[in-house]
């Protein structure tokens, strides 16, 4: 039997999704309520690093280790869209609280934020020093703070991507 391991899952979305440990190119949705697999499983073309759940809809957005993101509409098990950037491995993707961004956070130093319609569209990037490792935005969605392996901590006004006051170093 294969072994199954937490992908995605969003504290106010009813569905959550899991990988096959080893390769994680196989996921299956889940519900939260009945612990069972919803629909069919989901083949992804590369090995994914990292998934967000929207907060109230079924999409999900998938990063890769080798760059890259796709936006899948999980109810209907279906890829909306997809970036074809290789940029490198997406270490973290955080939906914002109101479901009108996904924010990314790579390898090359990059922050993303993008705008979900049915597709990813770039809102605007911003870069740091070295490796964003972890990203957190705000309970109204008006803000986001990104960290970097280097300890340095950003943060940034959402909408327009101005860096704001607020800069630290861990």
């Amino acid at each position: 039997l294969p072994i199954f391991a937490a992908l995605a899952s969003h504290p106010t979305n009813p569905l959550f999704v899991v990988g096959e440990r080893g390769s994680f190119r196989s996921l299956r949705v889940c519900d939260k309520a009945s612990n069972q697999f919803v629909g069919k499983q989901i083949n992804v073309e590369a090995t994914p690093s990292v998934a967000a759940i929207h907060p109230s809809k079924p999409l999900m957005v998938v990063g890769y280790l080798g760059g890259g993101l796709a936006l899948w509409d999980i109810g209907n098990q279906i890829q909306l869209d997809q970036t074809d950037d290789k940029w490198g491995r997406t270490n973290d993707l955080q939906f914002s609280p109101d479901g009108e961004y996904v924010v990314s956070a790579t390898e090359d130093g990059v922050v993303r934020v993008w705008q979900i319609q049915h597709r990813l569209k770039l809102h605007w990037e911003g870069r740091m020093q070295s490796d964003v490792r972890v990203l957190s935005i705000s309970s109204e969605s008006q803000q986001l703070a990104s960290g970097s392996a280097e300890g340095d901590i950003l943060l940034w006004d959402i909408q327009s991507g101005n860096q704001e006051i607020g800069r630290a170093h861990v």
